[in-house]
C-alpha cells in the first residue's frame, strides 16, 4: 500500500481486528484440565489470526496521512490501549493455564504456543514501532509506555514457556 490513508482507516482496521481478539481471549480464557489437544490447537489458529491480523493493521498505520493531529492520535492510542487490555487477558491466562497445556497427551503444545507468541510479540513490536512514528509529539513519551507495557507482558509469558 503505497496510497496515504486516513487515521479512520487505521481505526477501521482495527475495528475489524477486534473480533479476532475477542475470540481468541474466550478460548484462551475457557481452555480447562479437561478439554483436548483440538481446543489447544483452536487457541494455536486464533493466536496465528491475530497475528495476521496485527500485519494487515501495518500498512494503514505507514501510510497514514501526516501529520496526525493530538486528537486523532489520542483516539488511535486509545483504541491500542483496548487491545492491549484483551491482550493481557490472553497473557494472564496463558500462564495460569500453561499446567493445562502441559498435561495434554500430545507433545510440544508448548513449543507451538511459544512460537506463536513470539510472532505475534514480532507483529505487534512492528505495528508499535509505526504507531510511535506516526504519532504526534505530544503523544511520543505516552506511546513509548504503553509499548513497554507490552514488552514487558510478553517477555514475562515468553519466559514462562521457555
Amino acid at each position: 500500500m503505497s496510497v496515504k490513508v486516513s487515521v479512520q482507516d487505521c481505526l477501521s482496521q482495527i475495528e475489524l481486528f477486534k473480533p479476532k481478539v475477542a475470540t481468541l481471549v474466550s478460548s484462551v480464557s475457557s481452555f480447562q484440565s479437561t478439554d483436548g489437544p483440538d481446543k489447544a490447537l483452536k487457541i494455536h489458529n486464533e493466536a496465528l489470526a491475530v497475528k495476521d491480523g496485527i500485519e494487515k493493521i501495518k500498512p494503514y498505520v505507514i501510510n497514514v496521512q501526516r501529520p496526525v493531529s493530538v486528537a486523532d492520535g489520542n483516539t488511535t492510542l486509545q483504541a491500542i490501549k483496548d487491545l492491549q487490555k484483551s491482550w493481557n487477558i490472553v497473557l494472564d491466562h496463558a500462564i495460569k493455564k500453561k499446567p493445562y497445556f502441559d498435561a495434554l497427551p500430545v507433545g510440544n503444545i508448548n513449543a507451538l504456543f511459544a512460537q506463536d507468541l513470539k510472532l505475534t510479540y514480532d507483529a505487534m513490536l512492528s505495528l508499535a514501532n509505526a504507531c510511535i512514528d506516526a504519532a504526534p509529539a505530544e503523544l511520543q513519551a505516552e506511546s513509548k509506555a504503553t509499548k513497554k507495557e507490552f514488552e514487558d507482558a510478553i517477555k514475562k509469558v515468553l519466559a514462562v514457556y521457555q
